[in-house]
Formats: structure tokens, sequence, C-alpha cells
């Protein structure tokens, strides 16, 4: 019997803040499930649970590193779908993306993408995608090139960069200047 998988995801406490907590993600992953198995092609699907990660950067690790993207992936078998609430809490770089659909869809493996609302067995889905995950890749890289520049302002600056003081130095005063120690 094919079941139904949901990935979820949050890096940060500022997502849980936000309304993207992994209790918010669950429910909604769970809601569409419920209105899926109403779906004459999905009356016999199961719940095949939910793969959760906290704290772990889909920019930096691709989904099938993670331990719970790698849990879920060995669990996979033909027939079996995953639900995504968003593209960014699955993949952050086109190759990740692609590695892994690709994956996938030669194993029989579907794919929902909740907030794209996009049918991966079509052209225009495929294609909606991929242009999708080349955004997601660009705003991890202007943000990653923000956070590069504002520390380098800060080191040029003598400002605290790093959370413990460079050897040979400390930091003083409300704003955190280094000297010689």
């Amino acid at each position: 019997m094919p079941k139904v998988y949901a990935y979820i995801r949050v890096s940060t406490e500022e997502q849980v803040a936000s309304g993207m907590g992994l209790p918010a993600q669950e429910r909604r992953a769970k809601a569409y499930f419920e209105y899926l198995i109403t779906l004459p092609e999905y009356q016999d699907f199961e719940w095949g649970g939910v793969c959760e990660e906290s704290g772990v950067s889909a920019y930096s690790v691709p989904l099938l590193q993670r331990p719970a993207g790698r849990e879920m992936n060995a669990n996979l078998e033909k027939g079996d779908h995953v639900v995504f609430l968003r593209m960014d809490r699955a993949f952050r770089s086109v190759k990740d993306f692609l590695g892994t659909y690709e994956l996938w869809d030669t194993r029989g493996v579907n794919v929902h993408f909740l907030d794209l609302g996009v049918d991966m067995s079509t052209a225009n889905g495929r294609l909606t995608l991929h242009i999708l995950a080349s955004v997601a890749q660009w705003e991890s890289d202007v943000k990653s090139e923000r956070i590069k520049a504002a520390l380098a302002e800060k080191k040029a600056r003598k400002r605290k960069y790093v959370r413990h003081s460079p050897f040979g130095f400390k930091y003083i005063g409300r704003n955190k200047v280094a000297v010689p120690d």
C-alpha cells in the first residue's frame, strides 16, 4: 500500500516564531494528507509519517545527507509520495533538487510542494520547479554574500565578528573593539 511521507525542517528559532515551526508544518502536512485521501486516486494511501529536521541547514547539507532526509529516502518505495510544505524547507541548491528529484522519479516516488501547487508529472510543473529551485539557490547565495560582507566590514573596523576574540586580542567596550591583549 503506497504511503505519504512529510518532510519538515527548521534551521532557526526565527522560523518557529514566524508560524513555520515544526508543529505548524506537521499540522499542515497531515491536513493535506487528509485532503488527499478524499480523492479517489489516493483512497488506498497510508500515512507514512513525518521526517523532521531541526537546526540543519538546507544550504550546506543536501537533503539526502541530513539524518531525517536519509531515513525517509531509505523508507521510500515505488508509488510513495513525499510532501514538502515549501521548496526551501527541502532544497536550497539546484543540484540537490535535481539529483534528489531524478533519483525519486526513477524509483517511482512522487513529490508535492504545498506552497506551489505544482504537478511534477507535467512538463510545465517540472519547468516551474526548476526555475524555483534556481531562485531558492540564488536567495541563499545572496544571503551568504551579505553575511560575509558584514563580517568583513566588522573585521576591518576591528569590531567583534566571531564569537571568541582572535588570538592575542580581547574585545572591550560596548562596541566590542578588538585590542591587543
